[in-house]
């Protein structure tokens, strides 16, 4: 499914932990990481009351440790979902509710000797690297605490002798920002994060925008956005869920929240989520191909074909050619041929280049009538390329959709013998030798009388070093009449291309030499 990325709070210690993770483990790691991973596990559960468990995680953990404490503790993560799915709705942050319930979970936590082992067991699993990740992260997070402690101690002194010396600060003068926070409240989070390729990079650095409350609503979708480039799409719903609740209106946030549940199969929800993001915005191209994707696996075809046409009425200029293009060929799926072959003309008319678009044409004649007019546009483009496939394997491609969705045609076979040949043959100049066989012998088995085809075969076999069949096949037909020349004038046509194209094997003169002979004195 497509994504979109724009819409038209953690400390400094994340940082550390990334560097901290690549260096040698301290001893004793499993048994360190085993009781520190439960108090902090703990402190994110009780903090999700007010933050929601993806925020609590990230600033308990950093973003780092948060992901790999996810993955780690998967299982337990699972349980205290169940128990306690309050926790992970950000619907419920900051309510009364949310807090009983946390304060409850953390008492779970801590208390339930089951719980407690499955976080035993599930560390045991890991391997020795990651135990030591874990440990790391945990003695860390400890020596900070420790420090921050200290800190605020040599804070607190300061202050005292500050108040003694009678030193008062005005209203409009700037504090240092807690030793929790040494980095500048008045440094440009989203300058930085742009500046940065790594998403890691971008997540803590929106995360320190959000700590310093620098237009939340931004930087809970720009880390939504990097999340969902790291494929963490569970905290990428979350942050979007987080800026939605402040920005209602916010049309991408809605599309992108669709996107990351539709990643994790969550298809009601990315339905619900492309549908109000239509309703704010219905210009956003993305809403309308992830419900075709949603549909069409659905084989709902209908459904598909409606969202296509709503598409149509609020398609940008430029998205014109591919609204039409998309119309046309959900209408074929849908048996509305005659409009199909309409959207499909409108779209070639702004886009006339498009192959991809003209497929639909050709198809749109088949099914409606016009067998002619389908077959000849079918086989004019043989050879050219639609991003990486072959023109045939396109059109074969859309004749298994086509079927698949119940709509054929009596004469798809006998296309399908001139669209295999046609592919042997191209896939010979790529070194695909045995796609080649493979394409050839399946448009023998539609059509054993296409002797032209099995010249492809006789080429993928003898450049494969199959010598002896591909010569049987060589010398077997000597002397034919094929698609109006002589069998022999053909193979070594076939060959000059091949060297052509740096195609050569040291056989090939030896099979040339008995051509050569057989057109000279008429021996088959």
């Amino acid at each position: 499914m497509k994504f979109r990325r724009a819409r038209n709070a953690c400390y400094v210690v994340p940082l550390l932990v990334v560097l901290l993770l690549s260096q040698p483990a301290a001893a004793g790691a499993q048994a360190t990481a085993g009781s520190g991973m439960l108090t902090m596990f703990k402190q994110v559960v009780l903090g999700a009351a007010q933050l929601g468990i993806e925020e609590a995680g990230v600033r308990i953990m950093g973003p780092t440790g948060w992901r790999v404490a996810k993955v780690a503790l998967k299982p337990a993560m699972d349980i205290v979902q169940q128990r306690y799915p309050m926790l992970f709705d950000a619907r419920s942050v900051g309510t009364p509710a949310a807090k009983s319930a946390a304060t409850e979970a953390a008492a779970w936590v801590q208390q339930d000797q089951q719980f407690q082992v499955s976080i035993t067991e599930q560390l045991k699993r890991l391997d020795q690297g990651q135990r030591d990740q874990l440990a790391m992260l945990i003695e860390m997070k400890d020596e900070h605490r420790q420090m921050l402690k200290k800190m605020d101690g040599v804070q607190q002194s300061v202050d005292r002798i500050e108040g003694r010396l009678g030193v008062i600060q005005t209203a409009n003068s700037v504090r240092q920002e807690p030793s929790s926070r040494p980095i500048a409240e008045t440094e440009n989070w989203y300058a930085r994060a742009a500046k940065t390729k790594d998403p890691n990079d971008k997540i803590r650095l929106y995360s320190e925008a959000i700590s310093f409350n620098q237009n939340k609503v931004n930087a809970y979708f720009e880390r939504g956005n990097a999340y969902f480039d790291l494929k963490d799409f569970n905290s990428a719903r979350a942050d979007f869920d987080r800026t939605i609740a402040i920005d209602r209106s916010f049309a991408v946030a809605y599309t992108n929240r669709g996107a990351a549940a539709q990643n994790v199969n969550r298809l009601a929800d990315a339905i619900a989520d492309y549908q109000m993001s239509i309703s704010l915005d219905p210009t956003i191209p993305e809403n309308y191909d992830n419900l075709e994707e949603i549909y069409s696996e659905r084989k709902d075809y209908a459904r598909t074909y409606a969202v296509a046409k709503l598409r149509l009425q609020h398609s940008a200029p430029a998205d014109q050619a591919i609204a039409y293009g998309s119309a046309g060929w959900w209408g074929l799926l849908a048996r509305d041929f005659q409009n199909a072959m309409a959207y499909t003309k409108k779209a070639l008319a702004l886009s006339p280049e498009d192959k991809s678009i003209t497929t639909n044409l050709a198809h749109g004649y088949l099914f409606t009538g016009q067998f002619d007019k389908a077959e000849d546009i079918y086989l004019k483009y043989t050879g050219i390329k639609i991003g990486k496939l072959y023109w045939e394997e396109v059109i074969l491609n859309d004749f298994r959709d086509l079927e698949a969705a119940g709509v054929s045609h009596p004469r798809l076979d006998d296309l399908r013998v001139s669209l295999y040949g046609n592919l042997s043959y191209g896939l010979l100049f790529e070194r695909r030798f045995q796609e080649s066989a493979q394409y050839a012998r399946m448009g023998l088995a539609l059509d054993p009388g296409a002797i032209w085809i099995k010249s492809n075969l006789a080429h993928s076999l003898l450049l494969s070093n199959q010598v002896s069949q591909a010569s049987s096949i060589y010398d077997g037909y000597a002397g034919r009449t094929v698609l109006g020349k002589r069998w022999e004038q053909i193979i070594l046509e076939d060959f000059d291309a091949l060297k052509a194209g740096g195609i050569t094997n040291a056989n090939m003169d030896a099979v040339s030499t008995r051509m050569r002979a057989s057109m000279q004195f008429g021996l088959r």
